[in-house]
Protein backbone atom coordinates (compact mmCIF):
# COMPACT_ATOMS: atom_id res chain seq x y z
CA UNK A 1 0.00 0.00 0.00
CA UNK A 2 1.27 3.13 -0.92
CA UNK A 3 0.04 6.68 0.70
CA UNK A 4 -0.55 9.42 -1.29
CA UNK A 5 -0.97 12.84 -0.44
CA UNK A 6 -2.90 15.30 -2.31
CA UNK A 7 -2.56 19.29 -1.69
CA UNK A 8 -4.53 22.09 -2.42
CA UNK A 9 -2.94 24.65 -4.51
CA UNK A 10 -2.86 26.58 -1.33
CA UNK A 11 -0.71 23.90 0.65
CA UNK A 12 1.94 24.49 -1.69
CA UNK A 13 1.82 28.27 -1.35
CA UNK A 14 1.76 28.09 2.26
CA UNK A 15 4.81 26.06 2.08
CA UNK A 16 6.73 28.20 0.24
CA UNK A 17 5.92 30.66 2.26
CA UNK A 18 6.68 29.01 5.61
CA UNK A 19 10.12 28.26 3.83
CA UNK A 20 10.73 31.66 3.04
CA UNK A 21 9.65 33.14 6.22
CA UNK A 22 12.13 30.74 8.20
CA UNK A 23 14.82 31.95 5.51
CA UNK A 24 13.90 35.28 6.81
CA UNK A 25 14.13 34.83 10.27
CA UNK A 26 17.49 32.59 10.05
CA UNK A 27 18.76 35.87 8.48
CA UNK A 28 17.87 37.96 10.78
CA UNK A 29 19.22 36.25 13.47
CA UNK A 30 22.25 35.66 11.98
CA UNK A 31 23.12 39.61 11.19
CA UNK A 32 25.02 40.87 14.04
CA UNK A 33 24.43 44.59 15.17
CA UNK A 34 28.10 45.02 15.44
CA UNK A 35 29.01 44.87 11.87
CA UNK A 36 26.84 47.96 11.33
CA UNK A 37 23.23 48.54 10.83
CA UNK A 38 23.37 48.23 6.87
CA UNK A 39 23.37 44.34 7.11
CA UNK A 40 20.05 44.82 8.48
CA UNK A 41 18.06 47.03 5.62
CA UNK A 42 20.16 44.89 3.27
CA UNK A 43 17.98 41.95 4.33
CA UNK A 44 14.57 44.35 4.08
CA UNK A 45 15.53 45.11 0.54
CA UNK A 46 15.82 41.52 -0.65
CA UNK A 47 13.07 40.21 1.63
CA UNK A 48 10.12 42.88 0.79
CA UNK A 49 8.17 44.03 -1.48
CA UNK A 50 8.27 47.78 -3.14
CA UNK A 51 4.58 48.05 -1.85
CA UNK A 52 4.88 46.87 1.61
CA UNK A 53 2.97 48.17 4.22
CA UNK A 54 3.14 48.31 7.99
CA UNK A 55 1.31 50.02 10.91
CA UNK A 56 3.26 50.92 14.27
CA UNK A 57 1.59 52.26 17.02
CA UNK A 58 3.04 55.79 16.98
CA UNK A 59 1.40 56.71 13.54
CA UNK A 60 -1.52 57.58 12.50
CA UNK A 61 -2.05 54.89 10.24
CA UNK A 62 -0.36 52.54 7.78
CA UNK A 63 3.20 53.52 6.65
CA UNK A 64 3.31 52.41 2.33
CA UNK A 65 6.23 51.86 0.89
CA UNK A 66 9.65 50.63 0.90
CA UNK A 67 11.17 54.24 0.49
CA UNK A 68 9.52 55.21 3.67
CA UNK A 69 9.78 52.03 5.86
CA UNK A 70 13.16 52.46 4.78
CA UNK A 71 13.68 55.65 6.44
CA UNK A 72 12.22 54.52 9.84
CA UNK A 73 13.73 51.07 9.76
CA UNK A 74 17.37 53.67 9.51
CA UNK A 75 15.89 55.90 12.69
CA UNK A 76 15.53 52.58 14.57
CA UNK A 77 18.42 51.49 14.09
CA UNK A 78 21.25 54.12 13.90
CA UNK A 79 21.56 54.48 17.67
CA UNK A 80 22.92 51.12 18.03
CA UNK A 81 26.02 52.19 16.31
Amino acid sequence: MSARHHFAPGDQWDRDLYSRERVLNSTIIAADISRGWEEYLEIFDVFYADDVEVTADTETGPIRGKEHIRALLFKFLAPFM
